[in-house]
């Protein structure tokens, strides 16, 4: 109880009663009759009160202290936040996003997941927490802002510079009835929707920027959902065994 704390330079039994705890029983007996009237306890009442409100009001200043040169040393090691404004790309950080990239049913290892995906538009900036709100297309249900830290600027290819960096997207096929179809290269996740199923596609030659959830009724007749089905048979299949 007399451990001093680093940041207030007391300890909390002293802040609470205004004296540090005794380490040793007093020797003479506690039992000695007070005969003090109502006005020496008032007044002794407000020697015991003084002293603990000085603490505490030393304590709140070298809290304030603390958190200055807290804040101070934190700085030293931190980069200056990237000039985001509302409407520019940035790429996002996957750390903490690495279940995104798992698929049911198979066992990828985390060393071959993207670092980065994107680019993401921004579409809010909260420049008191260096915190930036991106719009998530195929993440309705996730907290959208994210701090500096786990974002980095987006450069597009310079295609007279790199030609080979560019990635081909195929264009869509224009059906009989002028709708545009765009192929579908594999089913990422699944989720249920009221009585239907929704699966999230990607497309072929498109990033994962560009995956959309789209219901079951408007894949008819899709290699891609009768690969996806199959393998979430043999998965549950083998659950219930």
């Amino acid at each position: 109880m007399n451990s001093v704390n680093a940041s207030t330079g007391f300890s909390n039994f002293q802040i609470r009663l205004g004296r540090s705890p005794r380490l040793i029983p007093p020797i003479v007996p506690t039992t000695i009759a007070d005969t003090r009237s109502d006005a020496a306890e008032a007044v002794r009442a407000q020697e015991l009160i003084k002293p603990i409100e000085m603490d505490v009001a030393e304590a709140k200043d070298n809290l304030i202290q603390a958190k200055v040169f807290q804040t101070h040393y934190a700085n030293l090691d931190r980069s200056p936040d990237l000039p985001f404004n509302i409407g520019d790309k940035v790429m996002l950080s996957t750390l903490h996003r690495r279940q995104e990239y798992k698929k049911k049913g198979e066992k990828r290892a985390a060393k071959f997941f993207p670092r980065y995906d994107g680019p993401y538009n921004i579409t809010d900036i909260h420049t008191e927490t260096s915190n930036y709100t991106l719009e998530l297309p195929n993440s309705p249900n996730t907290f959208p802002t994210y701090h500096a830290s786990e974002l980095k600027a987006f450069l597009p290819n310079d295609v007279t510079l790199f030609p080979g960096r560019e990635i081909s997207r195929p264009q869509p096929v224009v059906t009989s009835d002028g709708l545009e179809e765009y192929h579908v290269e594999e089913i990422i996740d699944s989720r249920r929707r009221g009585k239907g199923w929704q699966y999230l596609v990607r497309w072929t030659g498109y990033g994962p920027e560009h995956d959309r959830w789209l219901a079951g009724s408007t894949l008819d007749e899709c290699a891609a959902l009768d690969t996806w089905l199959a393998g979430t048979d043999s998965v549950l299949g083998e659950a219930t065994r």
